[in-house]
Formats: structure tokens, C-alpha cells, sequence
């Protein structure tokens, strides 16, 4: 990454510095082969440290070398092994792939079981093409974060904005429902329930068998860790076509734990739900055809309006 792009995400990064505020900490790890770290430790957000980081990325923001993405994963959970009173965020972009991806997600993953309910949130972005966005999607999902991607140099700032305000405004952390206790089965798409943020609804696709109880209670927890627990009413929505609302959403879930799983069964349940709700997936294609009769049908619209212009 370089040029144009690059400059994007920098920019982007310092408007995100700009906007921590008054007791907050942060830290800044650049990553190719090698590792370089803006401090040894978290900093304290005020007006020197965030100039400091800002005048640092611009003389080391350098685009070279390959991608070693779980170096800097461990080191900034390292860093971070110490916060106990508020919800530690990392937010992971890359342009690059690795070879050790499915490692990665496995060995994130029992970090992360390690650390309780207290582990760090990982929010992962993709840059461009050439990134696994699958891989990426399921460490953020294995990190109860959020995952997004800009494919164009001209979305790249914007989208990295509007996704660090999503993670960074977290309200609800930790989320169970009690309805598992009412159903034979129960099951959502994702790897776990994802945090409630500020910024955007709370969307959850999964499966169930049983009758669904017409009250649930969601427990979580408030960004200062102190629990909090609402009884929802449950609606049964017929004249709104949920299913295919969700249904990129859960594509694109199912097929990120499909490939980190290799399974065939999952990569049918895709297929299925691609066809279904006509959405494209990894392993379906969609043909346009237009026929003779629309064509003609067309034209004949066309010369019926020139008539009338007449």
C-alpha cells in the first residue's frame, strides 16, 4: 500500500486520534515483517501525545517488506493485558495476506477464551483485493468486533471512520439471551452475539428449533463492566421479508466459517441461501440474460414515447 491510499489511511487514523477523548489510552503498531510500535506502552490521550503520534505516522507509515499480522496481534494483547476497568479495543487493518490464517484465528481465539469476559474486542479492516476477507471477517468474529473493507481508494477514509466510531461506541458488551433454555436448538450465524454499539442496530441471524418463548431476557454488560439485564418482548414480524434482509449478512458469515472450517456442509447451506434470495456468494454465479422479447418490448416503449414527443 502506497501513495493515495496510504495517505487515506493516515488521515483517517488521525481523525480517529482526534476523537479519543479524556481518560482513554491508546497505542499505534505498524507491521510488515518487522514490527515498530509508536510506544512501549499505552499513552495517555492529550494534545502532546496525539501530535506525537500523528508527526510518528507520517515517518513511519511506510509501505514494505511482506505481512506478519500475529506478531502485532500478540503485542497489542499484551499491552493490553492490564486494563480491567473498561472494554480494551484493537482495530487491525491490513492490505496483505499470510500464509498462517487459519493458525491465526485459532490461536486468537484460545487467547482470547483465556482472558474471559474481559478480552480485548479485535475489529478487523480489509484494504483492497488482495486481503482475505474472510480471514479477517472471522477474526473479528472470533473477537466479538467488527469487520469492514474498502475496495476503492476513494471509500477507504470514510469507511475506516464510520467503522472505528461502530467498535469504539460500544454500550452492551458480553450479550447472552436467555431463550437457549426454552429451545431444543439454538444457534446464531456468528461466532458469538456481537456488542451493541451506538452506531448502528443489532442484527443476529441464526436457527432454532422449538416455540420460541414470547419474552427473553438479555444480560450483558456497560462499558465501566457493571451488568446490566432487559426483558424483551418478542414480535413476530410476517409482513416484512426478514430473510432476505439478512441474507447477505448471513452469507457472508456462513462462507467466512465455511473456509476457515472446510465444511462442505456449510458451503451447501450458502449455496442454498444464495439461490433462495438470489444474493451472490463465493460459490454460486448469476447470469443476466435479456431475451428477444425484452428487447422488443423495450424498443416498443422507446418508439411510443418518441411518438408522444412528437
Amino acid at each position: 500500500m502506497k501513495g493515495k491510499p496510504l495517505e487515506n489511511v493516515k488521515n483517517a487514523v488521525s481523525t480517529a486520534l482526534s476523537e479519543l477523548v479524556q481518560g482513554d489510552y491508546f497505542n499505534i503498531i505498524t507491521f510488515n515483517e518487522e514490527l515498530h510500535s509508536f510506544s512501549s506502552c499505552l499513552e495517555k490521550v492529550n494534545e502532546k501525545a496525539i501530535a506525537s503520534a500523528n508527526d510518528w505516522m507520517n515517518a513511519n507509515f511506510v509501505a514494505e517488506g511482506g505481512t506478519d499480522i500475529m506478531h502485532p496481534l500478540n503485542e497489542a494483547m499484551a499491552l493490553l493485558s492490564s486494563a480491567h476497568d473498561a472494554l480494551p479495543q484493537i482495530f487491525l487493518m491490513t492490505d496483505g495476506s499470510v500464509d498462517d490464517e487459519h493458525d491465526i484465528c485459532q490461536t486468537v481465539k484460545n487467547e482470547l477464551l483465556s482472558r474471559g469476559s474481559k478480552s480485548p474486542r479485535i475489529s478487523t479492516f480489509g484494504l483492497g483485493l488482495y486481503c482475505n476477507h474472510y480471514f479477517l471477517r472471522m477474526v473479528a468474529s472470533i473477537g466479538k468486533g467488527h469487520f469492514d473493507a474498502a475496495l476503492e481508494t476513494g471509500s477507504i477514509e470514510s469507511r475506516i471512520l464510520k467503522w472505528f466510531r461502530k467498535a469504539s461506541n460500544t454500550i452492551v458488551a458480553n450479550i447472552s439471551i436467555d431463550a437457549t433454555g426454552h429451545l431444543n436448538d439454538f444457534e446464531v450465524d456468528s461466532e458469538y452475539i456481537p456488542d451493541i454499539s451506538t452506531q448502528c442496530p443489532l442484527c443476529i441471524s441464526g436457527k432454532y428449533q422449538g416455540k420460541f418463548p414470547e419474552t427473553v431476557v438479555a444480560t450483558g454488560y456497560l462499558a465501566d463492566m457493571t451488568e446490566i439485564s432487559i426483558e424483551l418482548k418478542v414480535q413476530h414480524i410476517t409482513d416484512m421479508p426478514l430473510d432476505n434482509i439478512f441474507a447477505a449478512q448471513q452469507i457472508a458469515l456462513l462462507t467466512a466459517k465455511a473456509w476457515l472450517s472446510a465444511d462442505k456442509q456449510l458451503e451447501r447451506k450458502v449455496i442454498k441461501l444464495s439461490i433462495e434470495n438470489s444474493v451472490l456468494s463465493e460459490y454460486t454465479s448469476m447470469v443476466v440474460l435479456q431475451t428477444n422479447l425484452d428487447a422488443a418490448q423495450k424498443g416498443q416503449a422507446e418508439t411510443e414515447r418518441t411518438h408522444r414527443r412528437q
